[in-house]
């Protein structure tokens, strides 16, 4: 060991967990354990069944004769003139779409913010409004539905259930 060198300390010892933070992590588990298996039902699970099946020949119609051909497949993406097109208007994409959709939009809040515009909030309500809109729509309707007046789920249940609002006591019976 050198002079120059310092020995590393010792990690600490962990200490174990207490009833309270185990509880802790398995209620933490248990609110995450749906988004881990929606993750691995729909995403985890079929990509790793699709790098398998592609080095497989699988054809859907004849699935019996399904066999393992390697690096078969990759091999003809170089052979395939498409997959060189393909790839030419992919990377023009990006380099138009990518750049433009960083600059555009930096300019525009620099517009927005700029002293000395005039309307300024109105600029601001108008790049607002489409975030807006759909929100509010969708406020409007669902108030419609549940309306305890009028809504159509209230007239159903009292239709069909005779579940009625407590103000006027199921005095009269709605009819469809």
């Amino acid at each position: 060991m050198n002079i120059l060198t310092k020995p590393k300390p010792a990690a600490p010892a962990k200490r174990p967990l207490t009833p309270g933070q185990r509880r802790e992590i398995n209620w933490g588990l248990i609110f995450l354990s749906p988004w881990i298996v929606g993750f691995l039902i729909f995403t985890a699970i079929p990509m790793v069944v699709s790098l398998v099946m592609s080095f497989t020949n699988y054809n859907p119609i004849q699935a019996d004769a399904t066999r393992f051909v390697a690096f078969q497949n990759y091999g003809r993406i170089f052979d395939d003139p498409q997959v060189f097109n393909a790839v030419g208007v992919t990377l023009r994409f990006v380099l138009i779409s990518v750049p433009l959709s960083i600059i555009l939009p930096l300019g525009l809040a620099l517009l927005v913010n700029a002293k000395q515009l005039l309307g300024k909030n109105v600029f601001r309500t108008l790049f607002a409004m489409p975030y807006m809109i759909p929100v509010v729509a969708g406020v409007m309707v669902w108030g419609g539905i549940l309306n305890s007046d009028s809504g159509w789920l209230n007239r159903f249940l009292q239709w069909a259930f005779g579940v009625c609002k407590a103000r006027n006591g199921c005095k009269t019976k709605i009819g469809f």
